[in-house]
């Protein structure tokens, strides 16, 4: 089969792992597009942190540096997928060490051999997380941005949306200008943390308010073919929620969680788990 690798790319906590556990369940299940009729050799830390989900805990950050392999997870789509037979290819790096291509301004060798050979990727934003980085007024984001590499500030935290703008733009220099464009899934995490009426504006809307130089960055990106996505692993919050977690408890973990999926100002909601995964596999 012919394998795609896509590249889960997002800073600590912010939610990759957790979002892998889950999207595994529901391509075991194959209750979602796409299903995976085969257990990889190398599936243990996922399904570590299935374990967790399982008893309502959000699994821990992962602690092994660099990178600690490449997943490879075969995938099938369903009548009507548009998703051929495939081999998806997960290369874990941990968060920290995005932090450290962000904030050094140096790219390991296998961290570029991974985003040079990803045909797309899952880009994470985590709400409400202790480890964002306030933005700065647009002054001041737009004049760092601006500023060669060997010029920018290497001392302390970037804003957030700062480090994910120039994660945007690692993805634009790497990508291939002889291929299609380089798919593009911002995955914001923690989705059920937001009210109603927030949620309801859809993952622009949110980006607009809380990054919005990375709102008006994904904007720009032409070279690139962007998607948005509100994401929610279980549905709700097993650390601050007790009621939840005992109805959570009751339920098939595949019976949880949802997808919120933003397309021309358009904002739907999905249980089918593997929404982003088949839009960055469809031919």
């Amino acid at each position: 089969m012919i394998g795609k690798t896509i590249a889960l790319i997002g800073g600590p906590e912010t939610g990759k792992t957790n979002f892998l556990a889950r999207l595994w369940t529901s391509l075991r299940k194959g209750n979602g597009a796409l299903s995976s009729q085969t257990i990889p050799e190398d599936i243990v830390y996922v399904e570590d942190a299935v374990k967790h989900l399982l008893v309502a805990e959000f699994a821990p950050r992962t602690q092994q540096p660099g990178i600690s392999g490449t997943l490879e997870i075969p995938i099938e789509g369903k009548d009507g997928a548009n998703v051929s037979s495939s081999v998806l290819k997960v290369p874990d790096v941990m968060g920290e060490e995005w932090d450290k291509v962000v904030h050094d301004r140096e790219v390991k060798s296998e961290i570029l051999e991974v985003l040079n050979e990803a045909d797309g990727a899952l880009l994470f934003v985590r709400i409400l997380s202790d480890l964002n980085v306030a933005p700065l007024d647009w002054v001041t984001a737009r004049h760092l941005l601006g500023l060669p590499f060997e010029q920018k500030e290497t001392t302390g935290k970037l804003p957030t949306q700062v480090a994910l703008c120039e994660l945007l733009s690692i993805l634009e220099f790497t990508s291939d200008p002889n291929r299609e464009p380089r798919k593009v899934a911002v995955i914001v995490t923690g989705w059920d943390l937001l009210d109603a009426e927030a949620a309801a504006k859809g993952p622009m809307a949110y980006l607009e308010g809380e990054f919005p130089l990375f709102a008006g960055r994904i904007k720009d990106a032409s070279s690139l073919e962007v998607n948005l996505y509100g994401f929610s692993v279980v549905g709700g919050d097993l650390n601050d929620d007790e009621a939840f977690k005992q109805k959570f408890l009751e339920k098939d973990l595949n019976q949880t969680g949802f997808v919120v999926h933003e397309v021309g100002g358009k904002v739907s909601t999905s249980e089918d788990i593997t929404e982003p995964l088949r839009w960055l596999l469809a031919s």
